[in-house]
């Protein structure tokens, strides 16, 4: 199982702010379609595996209960994976008004960048330096100390050795035209992340629940891939009808697959371990044991 596509902490912050009726950003709803995309295909190959043989629904227990009661959601994934682009920016697509509001802001940096190249070109005659410069989104010019320029424009900013940031008078109207479209693009940004927002309002405890199985079950894989690395197997597991009831591991034949034990949704799961080693004390001991052997083989060197 590969947790890695899960980002539990956008997923976390993304659940929080649809409960305290904030909207959600572009990552965070991306990061809800994925861990339900993984839900969905969790089930789906164990489904298939029971499908193909009747024996792994005992094996996967009780894990594969626990999986297949997960929460998900078809069609929340396809509503966020039809605005949000997969860097969690929202797609021109998400909404005409948004499409059209970013149409204007490129038309209108378009006809700003042509108006200031323009300026820039009648002024320079080889005597002065200027350049283009966005100042807090309005287009403008900034020139050198000397000489002054010859064309018409609000001073915005002036200082020793910095020369003089001017908005040219012809930029203004312009200027504030593209300043009122970034603003409707941010309105239409927010109102397609709200629509999503909503969407995910109606299933929250669903994914909140999802969201915390996963992360015990990640904690689980974690523990059993990290115990694997240490030579670790897994252990047989028995039910025995009786509570009560002694038995040694002897009792399980070695032949005996765990697929044929049988299994009872209805009852608690008591494990005995009486060998098991944990997988962090078992590290920690081999460590101390090469050292030890380490420093034996430097006391015999001596």
């Amino acid at each position: 199982m590969d947790f890695t596509r899960v980002d539990t902490l956008l997923v976390r912050s993304a659940i929080d702010n649809a409960r305290r009726d904030s909207t959600v950003d572009g990552r965070e709803a991306l990061a809800v379609a994925a861990l339900l995309q993984f839900s969905e295909a969790l089930q789906i190959n164990i489904r298939t595996a029971i499908k193909e043989n009747a024996d792994m629904h005992k094996r996967f227990m009780p894990l594969a209960e626990l999986i297949l009661d997960w929460f998900t959601s078809k069609s929340l994934v396809r509503s966020i994976l039809q605005v949000i682009g997969g860097d969690g920016s929202i797609k021109d697509s998400a909404s005409p008004r948004l499409k059209q509001a970013r149409w204007r802001v490129l038309d209108l940096e378009s006809k700003l960048s042509q108006l200031i190249n323009a300026i820039i070109a009648n002024e320079n005659n080889g005597t002065m330096s200027l350049e283009a410069s966005n100042i807090n989104g309005r287009w403008c010019i900034k020139s050198g100390i000397d000489p002054v320029a010859n064309f018409n424009g609000l001073l915005l900013s002036s200082g020793s050795g910095t020369g003089n940031i001017i908005e040219p008078i012809s930029a203004v109207p312009l200027n504030d035209q593209l300043l009122e479209a970034k603003s409707s693009v941010a309105d239409a940004e927010v109102e397609v992340l709200s629509e999503i927002t909503e969407k995910m309002k109606t299933d929250l405890d669903g994914m909140e629940n999802l969201l915390r199985s996963v992360i015990e079950l990640d904690v689980v894989n974690a523990r059993a891939s990290y115990g694997l690395t240490l030579g670790g197997t897994p252990p047989d597991l028995l039910l025995v009808d009786d509570e009560n009831a002694s038995f040694s591991p002897e009792i399980i034949s070695p032949k005996e697959n765990f697929s044929e034990l049988s299994y009872s949704s209805r009852r608690q799961w008591k494990l005995c371990l009486p060998k098991v080693h944990h997988p962090l004390l078992l590290q920690q001991h081999r460590h101390y044991l090469q050292e030890a052997r380490k420093d034996v083989a430097d006391a015999t060197a001596v």
